[in-house]
């Protein structure tokens, strides 16, 4: 199995926020990543995340769409059930799986 694939499968399911940089507070409070490529987000001070499309870019990246239909990459790890985001102006957050 590629790294990629292993990110893929590791991704699947819902997460809630689990500890966040203050500049994360537009990011949802959960979120669920599905196999069909779609995701749902929900809750949160300011909707960025809401529902669409996900893609496994590499072993440490995935691009989400957000509320305002722009395509996004992330840098991602994933370690002891803690799936840890890290945007392109360098804020930081995590989610722990529910």
């Amino acid at each position: 199995m590629s790294q990629n694939a292993d990110l893929a499968q590791a991704i699947l399911g819902a997460w809630t926020k689990h500890s966040a940089d203050a500049c994360a507070e537009k990011y949802a409070d959960t979120i669920q990543f599905d196999e069909n490529g779609l995701f749902s987000a929900s809750g949160g001070a300011i909707v960025f995340w809401d529902a669409g499309h996900y893609e496994i870019r590499s072993e440490n990246a995935v691009m989400i769409s957000n509320a305002y239909d722009a395509e996004i990459v992330y840098r991602v790890s994933i370690d002891e059930g803690v799936l840890t985001f890290t945007d392109e102006a360098g804020c930081t957050f995590s989610y722990q799986r529910m």
